[in-house]
């Protein structure tokens, strides 16, 4: 299935340069003054690297410092009607960084996380599962080849592994005094078996060694869906510092969810004024698509409910027991 209505890398608008032309900051400084942005890693399939100023963006979508230090790459097509990048790719070790990230890919953009937000909770994810589920007794029961969606999720997680694979073997970087290659680190905190894991981890860090299809995070492949679907002639710039391993043409489950959007009128390419947040001239945009903020992480959000019911179990009681 081709793509359409793509712009190419060169048309990132004036909105993504113009407005941090002569600027120094803690962006740049995270950029530049960081070793993380000097270590020449692989990329994710349909990637360019970053520089100061799509650091920039990605804190004004998100407000969040780690994703900032362990950004790697953006989707080499821009789909954004203002020119901004809206998905990153991730390094799994960052350097400097304490920590491991299973995802390869974050969704930055705030319009898209926050629609895809209310698609997770409608139930959306639990349908393409659900119709997983059934194909799957379908074609077991028919004794042929899984569909077509299925074959896709599969191949998917093979890509996100191999690309991570490719982070943690291929680096020579040690980290710290230890001395320790980004592998060593994985292994050093999850043992020898977790680490295996980690590194076969797909999309969001799925575990694919069971077999089946599995949708963990709509946002992760929605991000995949932005990476891997490159227009032809972004594909074919042989002077672009592009990974064509791994790109295509046809993404359905990228596919499912744009129309899945487009449904709740949602368009992905942003709204007239959604430039603003990523610009950093706000947090909240409003337009007559109604208003978009910077997110609240999804476990921020869980947490933040689970407190809300708890206030309102223990206001329950205590009015129970004045009756």
């Amino acid at each position: 299935m081709k793509t359409k209505g793509r712009h190419s890398n060169s048309s990132y608008s004036h909105y993504a340069s113009s407005s941090f032309e002569n600027t120094y900051s803690q962006e740049d400084a995270l950029l530049s003054g960081s070793k993380q942005s000097t270590r020449k890693r692989p990329q994710f399939p349909g990637a360019v690297p970053v520089n100061s100023t799509d650091i920039q963006t990605l804190l004004h979508q998100t407000k969040q410092e780690n994703p900032a230090n362990a950004v790697l790459g953006k989707p080499s097509t821009c789909q954004c009607r203002h020119g901004f990048p809206q998905a990153f790719s991730l390094d799994p070790v960052p350097f400097s960084q304490n920590r491991l990230i299973s995802g390869l890919l974050k969704l930055t953009c705030p319009l898209l996380v926050q629609r895809i937000d209310t698609l997770e909770d409608d139930g959306f994810m639990e349908q393409i599962n659900l119709k997983l589920e059934e194909e799957a007794l379908t074609t077991q029961h028919e004794k042929r080849s899984g569909s077509l969606l299925a074959d896709f999720i599969n191949h998917s997680h093979k890509i996100h592994s191999s690309s991570r694979k490719a982070l943690l073997l291929s680096s020579t970087d040690s980290f710290g005094s230890t001395d320790l290659s980004p592998y060593q680190i994985v292994e050093q905190k999850l043992g020898k078996r977790g680490a295996q894991y980690f590194m076969d981890a797909g999309v969001a860090g799925a575990n694919p060694s069971t077999g089946k299809p599995d949708v963990k995070c709509l946002h992760a492949w929605m991000a995949d869906y932005l990476f891997r679907t490159p227009t032809d002639e972004v594909i074919a710039c042989s002077e672009r510092d592009v990974s064509k391993s791994g790109v295509t043409n046809d993404h359905p489950m990228g596919e499912l969810i744009k129309d899945a959007l487009l449904n709740r009128g949602v368009d992905i390419t942003g709204t007239d004024n959604c430039y603003q947040i990523c610009s950093g001239l706000t947090s909240i945009s409003t337009s007559q698509n109604g208003s978009v903020s910077v997110p609240t992480p999804r476990n921020k959000q869980l947490k933040r409910r689970i407190r809300a019911t708890e206030r309102r179990r223990r206001l329950h009681k205590v009015r129970q027991s004045e009756l």
